[in-house]
């Protein structure tokens, strides 16, 4: 007895020390200091955002991350947009993303990428990561504690344009253009949770007054005709927009050859940029969102997409992954010069 006594009581104690922390180091903070890592920060740097601005949440895995450019639909449409998007994001992740952000921002719109809602999980993986989410959610101690391994490695160097990572390397793609075949019936799989969840995300976006739209970006790797049918039978489910950018190639002058950094799967920043620009068509028409340029309210947005503008120049010719790794052997020569020296 008194041995159960003891463990319920060190549990206690450890979950109120990690809810302190969790006060302490809510991720915002450690992500202005560069001390999150790169999948993590844009999440984690959102709560830094100014109160009452964003109406516009990108979400969804590495397609979403490196295909909706945040500062371009500002400049062209005077939208604001965050990009959370974040390599292998999963649908729960994405839900708490949501009742996260919607605390201090008036989001009118989350756009989320489909390709994350195909992915497979596991055995017992989606209760794991449904239920490690749960409590990350309420104690993000949890979810940035690792921070100290990441802070000297030149992961931290990456700059975050309201979620956008500027990455102007290019490998093209040499397959054939996309085609969707309208005489095929069939219908790509999607795991039942991701179902779960989607539904879920779709009750939490409309009890708050926020417009859900399924989207699709520009990617021949990821996106056929399968696919395509897939979340347009979900999105007729759930009452809710499927905008695929790959069936509205003819709005944008994709350049095949420079327009994506892995050969068809992601794009660029060039490419990024001219697949945004359909939508902030879409957002401004059909959503009837808000131009704030202009407005004084704004002006950091406009600070923003100045230095956006320079790091587009900066960048010409080298990737954030060539500077990490130049970044990490510095470290590495400064560590072992600081053992020379005390020996």
């Amino acid at each position: 007895m008194k041995n159960l006594l003891k463990i319920l009581s060190f549990g206690a104690i450890l979950i109120v020390l990690i809810g302190i922390l969790s006060v302490v180091f809510n991720g915002g903070d450690l992500a202005a200091r560069g001390s999150v890592i790169y999948y993590d920060r844009r999440i984690a740097e959102l709560s830094n955002e100014q109160e009452g601005q964003i109406d516009v949440l990108f979400l969804g895995d590495s397609l979403c991350g490196a295909g909706f450019c945040s500062p371009s639909l500002y400049r062209d449409y005077g939208i604001t947009s965050y990009n959370a998007g974040k390599e292998m994001q999963k649908p729960v992740e994405t839900y708490y993303c949501i009742k996260e952000a919607i605390k201090k921002q008036p989001v009118k719109v989350v756009m989320l990428e489909t390709h994350g809602l195909l992915r497979k999980l596991d055995g017992l993986d989606p209760w794991g990561y449904g239920l490690s989410e749960a409590v990350m959610y309420r104690l993000p101690f949890l979810k940035y504690h690792s921070f100290w391994k990441f802070c000297t490695d030149g992961r931290s160097i990456r700059k975050y344009f309201k979620g956008f990572i500027v990455d102007e390397t290019v490998e093209g793609y040499e397959g054939p253009v996309p085609y969707y075949d309208p005489e095929d019936p069939d219908t790509y799989p999607m795991p039942w949770y991701n179902r779960y969840m989607l539904t879920k995300i779709r009750k939490l976006c409309e009890s708050n007054g926020v417009k859900l739209v399924l989207v699709g970006t520009v990617s021949p790797k990821c996106y056929n005709t399968q696919v395509h049918r897939r979340f347009e039978k979900e999105a007729q489910q759930l009452g809710v927009d499927f905008y695929d950018l790959n069936c509205e190639l003819d709005k944008m002058d994709i350049d095949w050859k420079n327009d994506f950094y892995d050969d068809g799967d992601h794009l660029n920043v060039f490419g990024a940029e001219k697949a945004t620009d359909p939508l902030g068509v879409y957002l401004s028409k059909e959503c009837g969102l808000e131009d704030h340029r202009g407005d004084p309210d704004y002006r950091l947005w406009d600070e923003m997409l100045a230095k956006y503008k320079q790091e587009v120049i900066d960048m010409e010719g080298t990737d954030y992954f060539i500077l990490e790794h130049d970044a990490g052997i510095q470290r590495q020569i400064r560590v072992l010069t600081e053992l020379d020296k005390s020996k």
